[in-house]
């Protein structure tokens, strides 16, 4: 009986083999082209003081490769929009290699961010008692909102057209604030 089902077997799998299409067939050489623009849908979490503080939030992106390799980007996030519509935009440059014929390539980017959240934040505060003719107002700038950073993923393409990716970032505050860390997926659409 197993050798009866050990020939079964065999011969489901030579006939699976020569029969059947691949599932996912081979990409082609000019999946990841140069001259390749590309518009992004975002969401992302963003954490300030380690693992306990998570703020999430969405956004799109714009990025242009002008070789196959070498590109620039331009994202757009929002968390909330009390302040400004966008809280971060910011500006790359992208360095990605495509493997082969997988279908994916990883990248990293490097770039510059300004915090509209931080760089507008602006708190007056009333020292003093109200019924006594001395009153201070003292002003605080929560910071300049100037930011760099540095982020590293990929991206699976399933078509010419649309693949999906993802992003670990570290950034870095300019005015002496503590760094902190943005995970993003995205859709991506390829022109």
């Amino acid at each position: 009986m197993k050798t009866i089902l050990c020939i079964l077997l065999c011969a489901a799998n030579i006939f699976a083999a020569t029969n059947l299409p691949p599932v996912i067939e081979k990409a082609p050489t000019e999946l990841f082209r140069s001259g390749e623009t590309q518009l992004d849908l975002n969401a992302f979490t963003r954490t300030d003081s380690g693992l306990a503080d998570f703020n999430n939030g969405g956004g799109f992106g714009v990025n242009h490769f002008f070789t196959r390799n070498l590109g620039l980007g331009a994202d757009f996030q929002a968390e909330d929009t009390s302040s400004a519509f966008f809280d971060r935009i910011g500006v790359a440059a992208i360095y990605r290699w495509p493997i082969g014929a997988s279908r994916f390539a990883p990248e990293v980017k490097a770039g510059y961010s300004y915090d509209f959240e931080r760089g507008d934040n602006t708190r007056t505060f009333v020292t003093g008692e109200k019924d006594k003719e001395e009153v201070h107002t003292r002003t605080i700038h929560d910071g300049n909102g100037h930011e760099v950073f540095a982020g590293a993923g990929g991206e699976w393409r399933f078509t010419k057209a649309f693949g999906l990716g993802a992003e670990a970032r570290i950034v870095k505050p300019l005015d002496g604030r503590s760094e902190y860390y943005i995970g993003i997926i995205r859709g991506r659409f390829n022109f």
